[in-house]
């Protein structure tokens, strides 16, 4: 039952990091965006 949990734990933890890249893509291509029209 541990390594259940464990798997559990490791999958949302990347899954968290996914979103968080996503993010980090969306602020870069916000600022170019912002860049090109400045």
């Amino acid at each position: 039952m541990q390594d259940i949990t464990i798997i559990e734990g490791a999958s949302e933890e990347s899954r968290m990091t996914k979103l968080t890249d996503r993010a980090d893509l969306l602020l870069a291509a916000w600022f170019a965006a912002n860049k090109e029209g400045v």
